[in-house]
C-alpha cells in the first residue's frame, strides 16, 4: 500500500466517529516503514563503503607524496568521517524507533520519527556530506592545481565541480521536499486524528 492508498483508507472513514480499520492502518505504516528502511541501508551502503575504500585510497597516496601529504590526510579522514556519520545516525534511529509498541499510535509514532530522521539527511545533505567532501576535495585541489598559480583547467574543473556539488546539494533537498515532507505531515495528520479521537472518548 502506498502513500495515496493509504490517505485513501483514512479519509474514507466516517469522520464523525474517526474509527478506522486498525489492522489495515497498521499494515499500511508498517509496509512503508519497511521500505523505508531498506532505502537507508542502500543508502548507508552507497556511502559507508565507499567512504571507508576512499579512506585507505587516499591514506596510502599521501604516505606516497613527498610533499602535500597532509591535503590526502585531510580527504581520508574527511571522507571516513562521512561514511561513519551516517552509519551512527541510523544506529541512533533504530534505536528510538525500537522504543514504540505495537499500538496503531505508537506505529505512527514510530513512523513520524523515522520519516523526521530521512527528510533530515536529505535537508541537511551540506553539513553532513557536502562540506566535508568539498574540504576534502578542496585540500587536494589546493595543493595540486593552486599553490603555485592556478591554470586556465584548474579553475574550469573547479567551476565544474563545484556546479555538480550545487546539483547535488538541490536534488537532495528537492528529495526532503516531494518525498518526506509531505508524508510526514501526512501521518502528524493521522496522528492529531487519533489524539482528537482519544480525547472525544475520554470526554464522553
Amino acid at each position: 500500500m502506498n502513500d495515496k492508498q493509504m490517505s485513501d483508507l483514512w479519509n474514507s472513514q466516517p469522520a464523525e466517529s474517526l474509527l478506522i480499520d486498525e489492522e489495515k492502518v497498521m499494515q499500511a505504516v508498517r509496509d512503508e516503514h519497511r521500505r523505508e528502511q531498506r532505502r537507508i541501508y542502500w543508502l548507508n551502503a552507497q556511502e559507508v563503503i565507499p567512504a571507508v575504500f576512499l579512506f585507505f585510497f587516499f591514506g596510502s597516496a599521501g604516505l606516497n607524496q613527498e610533499t602535500g601529504a597532509w591535503a590526502f590526510f585531510a580527504a581520508a579522514v574527511l571522507c571516513l568521517g562521512v561514511g561513519m556519520f551516517l552509519l551512527g545516525s541510523t544506529i541512533r534511529q533504530r534505536t528510538r524507533e525500537s522504543a514504540f509498541g505495537d499500538a496503531v499510535k505508537e506505529q505512527l509514532l514510530r513512523a513520524v520519527s523515522q520519516v523526521k530522521h530521512r527528510e533530515w539527511l536529505y535537508r541537511n545533505i551540506f553539513w553532513w556530506y557536502l562540506l566535508p567532501i568539498v574540504l576534502g576535495w578542496g585540500a587536494i585541489v589546493f595543493d595540486k592545481m593552486f599553490k603555485d598559480g592556478p591554470s586556465t583547467f584548474a579553475i574550469v574543473y573547479v567551476t565544474a565541480c563545484f556546479a555538480f556539488f550545487a546539483c547535488v546539494y538541490w536534488m537532495n533537498r528537492q528529495v526532503a521536499s516531494i518525498r518526506y515532507t509531505p508524508r510526514r505531515m501526512q501521518l502528524e495528520g493521522m496522528l492529531h486524528d487519533i489524539e482528537s479521537a482519544d480525547t472525544q472518548e475520554s470526554t464522553t
